[in-house]
């Protein structure tokens, strides 16, 4: 019978136990007929339940349901199933999450936490009808479909931090009075984080949206959560193979790529091959980031770290996914980013720093001020006790005790001596770390005041010995380290970043679409020195590939797709550009025509210019080289083309050539005019000076007036006709113009003469010298003399004859001499005519 009686009270205490066990384990199981299970437990942490009082110590294959409260304590974890959808949560340290809901309705499962501080890590798989996981905070409500997500909340400021690894979370403000713009819901894509504190002024919440800066994520964030967004990396890639081959596909079919669900809309665009590769690059490299920083930073044992990458390899049959932190690209701030919008963002961040830093000024004034009331209430309490002890002592009403030493109170007003040396704050920099296309022109700053820099570029720790300097241009890929030091303080820590210069992307001078067949295809990159590969079989180029030459640009003969990657030692790999074309039958545009044709004018002209083709674009240049324009039918960089919109004023001799362009035929051929403009030449006159300089010989000078180009007039003749016996003699020395000598007598306007020509030929003169005028020919001397068979005297006539260039035109000018041409007269009268027309009688 004793045993009897033991047997029952083990078995009546292991009933007892099971009760409490029961109630421990569920103890609101009864709300709902969902639940979740404690799968893992690092540490400690406590579970209540919904409306109760009292705390259960959490334990493995604990049950969890709805309303259920979840508190973890210092450096401990939880990890919970629910159970019937293998969704995966894992808390972090320091954190009180809350089991808001767990529902089956029948239309569809509902799981909803409430992260109220602390790490969560959200592993939800795939939802499907009417299924809903919601993660809720202070400040936000995101809407979670088969998402790796990490959410974190501040105990202090109620500040949201979001960060999505893969799949999509859409979110909104958690505040009833919000505004429409504030109240908006939106798409955080993989790649991206949302930063929300309680404390900003938010207009807009995409605003708050950006590409995940790993720094961030590793400050706020347990190394057990670390740990656990690092071992979900193979169902992290595989998610996010998907979402790329469906943006692939969006592009290929030309389908809009823009990522929506449920009405909202992200602002992560892969709206060409060339965004989507920069996206993708982004996703291969987050995981690495996170570790890589953590492990900088020492947020993460690096050999509990290394056993992780080394056990998650083995489960990884891609070599291109296994995780190797020594070949991780840093995270390109640009990838898939609007530069308009993110230049407001940041705009939005600088704004909110200068706000957070005018608070921090406040609140550490407010602690100065109650660091001296405290002070000052110190010393009057020790002065009271001193003023006590005394009159005590005084009426001997106990012996005197030492009175104690006040305990000292650091003034606001300055520091006190440290008792151990300082350490420098440890630097920042201001760009980020990512992929530039440019060099970066980095600079350093400390919180500690006149410091001295040391930098370092090819990843070895900087010391005093290293390059001192502010700041550093990277024009390769490096990895910046930085120390800062000061006398009589310590180093500062270690600050490092990754920067990657990469080779700017290729660019087309046709753009994808349809081309006629010969197609000549140029492909360009703003890097100096780069060299482009390409490939024509639809695979991504490597460094074997072939080089482009920019001198045997490639002929589309068929239908052909390009893809394009540009290379440069030092820097990273360009983007790749694809570009895909067809052949097809177009239409010509019709050649232009001029307005008028061209021809020589002596005048100036406007020409118009006019395509047989409607609503064509005409594009022309006036130097006679062909107009250049892209494959979109854009005025190229190259400013003497121009298109057509208003008459072309011609005053010189051009030649325009011209093409019609319009979407959807190919470009016209090259019409070509030549406008020749001879505007005419004031008229050339000659004056003729005759000088004496012996008893009958003389200097005739010729002056050429309005002489303005040096082909306008062909020569000048002198004729001088006597009558009768009058000799004429032409002195040969020192004359550059020819003397044709006397000719037989002739008849000239009803009078017998006597002819001699002096033929003076304009000098040779430089076609493009600025001939001013007047223009003096040399003198062309000669003689009279009287025949000595009849001394008659005799008036002498001379005759002037200007060639024209043409050689179709002259004039003649005459003048004479006095009738006493044997005696030396004092002064020989010239008389001018009008001109006439010499003519042989």
């Amino acid at each position: 019978m004793k045993f009897n009686r033991n047997l029952s009270a083990i078995v009546i205490a292991t009933f007892l136990l099971t009760l409490i066990s029961t109630g421990i384990a569920t103890p609101a199981l009864g709300k709902s007929s969902r639940i979740a299970i404690i799968s893992d437990l690092t540490g400690s942490a406590t579970v209540k339940s919904s409306g109760g009082s009292r705390e259960y110590d959490a334990y493995i294959d604990m049950g969890l349901a709805q309303g259920d409260y979840i508190t973890t304590d210092a450096n401990s974890s939880v990890t919970f199933k629910i159970k019937d959808h293998e969704d995966e949560v894992t808390i972090g340290s320091n954190a009180v999450v809350s089991l808001t809901t767990l529902t089956d309705k029948g239309k569809g499962k509902k799981s909803k936490i409430k992260v109220l501080s602390g790490s969560v890590w959200s592993n939800v798989k795939k939802l499907s009808g009417g299924d809903d996981f919601e993660v809720e905070t202070p400040t936000a409500v995101m809407a979670v479909r088969g998402t790796k997500v990490l959410t974190n909340v501040d105990s202090e400021t109620g500040e949201t931090y979001v960060a999505v690894a893969a799949g999509t979370v859409s979110a909104k403000t958690n505040s009833e009075d919000a505004t429409e713009d504030e109240g908006k819901e939106i798409l955080i894509a993989p790649s991206q984080q949302l930063s929300l504190d309680s404390r900003d002024e938010v207009t807009d919440l995409e605003d708050k949206v950006a590409i995940i800066d790993p720094e961030k994520l590793v400050s706020e964030t347990p190394s057990e959560i670390i740990e656990a967004i690092i071992k979900d990396k193979a169902d992290i890639d595989r998610e996010n193979a998907e979402f790329i081959a469906a943006q692939k596909e969006k592009i290929a079919n030309g389908d809009p790529t823009g990522i929506a669900r449920d009405g909202a809309g992200s602002s992560l665009d892969t709206k060409d091959q060339s965004e989507l590769d920069k996206v993708a690059k982004n996703l291969d490299n987050l995981i690495g980031n996170v570790a890589k920083t953590a492990i900088e930073e020492k947020k993460v044992d690096k050999e509990k770290i290394d056993k992780i990458i080394e056990e998650l390899n083995k489960d990884i049959t891609d070599p291109t996914k296994k995780l190797d932190l020594d070949k991780v690209l840093p995270m390109d701030k640009t990838a898939g980013v609007d530069p308009e919008l993110q230049k407001k963002k940041d705009e939005e961040l600088k704004k909110l720093e200068a706000a957070k830093k005018a608070a921090d000024e406040v609140k550490k004034a407010a602690e100065d001020a109650a660091k001296l009331k405290l002070a000052e209430a110190l010393k009057k309490l020790d002065a009271e006790k001193a003023r006590i002890a005394k009159e005590k002592e005084d009426l001997g009403l106990n012996k005197p005790t030492p009175t104690p030493s006040p305990i000292p109170v650091p003034s606001p007003s300055s520091s006190p001596a440290p008792t151990t040396r300082q350490t420098v704050a440890t630097p920042s920099f201001d760009i980020p770390a990512g992929t530039y296309t440019s060099p970066q022109s980095v600079h350093f700053t400390s919180a500690t005041e006149g410091v001295t820099y040391y930098y370092t570029t090819d990843k070895t720790t900087p010391t005093t010995s290293s390059t001192p300097g502010a700041f550093v241009t990277i024009d390769k890929i490096s990895t910046l380290k930085v120390i800062a030091t000061k006398p009589g303080y310590n180093d500062s820590a270690v600050a490092s970043r990754d920067y990657t210069i990469a080779v700017a992307a290729p660019s087309f001078d046709h753009g994808s679409g349809a081309v006629s067949s010969g197609t000549p295809v140029t492909i360009t990159t703003v890097t100096a020195g780069a060299v482009i590969r390409y490939t024509t079989n639809n695979t991504k180029p490597t460094s074997t590939s072939t080089i482009f030459n920019s001198s045997s640009p490639i002929q589309i003969t068929s239908d052909t797709t390009i893809r394009a990657i540009a290379f440069k030692a030092n820097l990273a790999d360009s983007s790749e550009i694809t570009v895909a074309y067809t052949l097809s039958v177009l239409q010509t545009a019709e050649k232009p025509t001029f307005l008028p044709g061209e021809g020589t004018f002596t005048t100036t002209k406007t020409i118009e210019l006019f395509s047989a083709t409607q609503d064509a674009t005409i594009y022309y240049t006036t130097d006679g080289s062909e107009p250049v324009i892209n494959g979109s039918g854009v005025v190229s960089t190259d400013s003497i083309t121009h298109a057509y919109t208003i008459p072309i004023n011609v005053s010189v001799t051009t030649t325009i050539k011209a093409i019609a362009v319009k979407p959807g035929m190919l470009k016209s051929g090259t019409a070509t005019g030549l406008f020749t403009i001879n505007l005419p030449l004031p008229a050339v006159t000659v004056t003729p000076t005759i000088n004496q300089f012996g008893s009958n010989n003389f200097d005739l000078v010729l002056t050429i007036n309005n002489l303005i180009a040096a082909n306008q007039v062909a020569g000048v003749e002198v004729h001088v006709v006597s009558p009768g016996n009058v000799n004429l003699t032409a002195l040969q020395s020192g004359i550059s113009s020819a003397f044709f000598g006397e000719s037989s007598v002739k008849r000239f306007n009803n009078a017998v003469s006597r002819e001699v020509i002096f033929a003076a030929v304009l000098p040779t003169m430089d076609p493009d010298a600025n001939i001013t005028g007047p223009y003096e020919l040399v003198k062309l001397p000669f003689s009279i003399f009287a025949s000595t068979e009849n001394t008659t005297q005799y008036p002498l006539t001379i005759y002037i004859k200007v060639v024209n260039t043409d050689g179709t035109s002259y004039t003649f000018q005459n003048f004479n001499f006095g009738t006493d041409i044997i005696d030396t007269p004092a002064t020989i009268p010239v008389t001018y005519f009008n001109p006439v027309i010499l003519t042989e009688q």
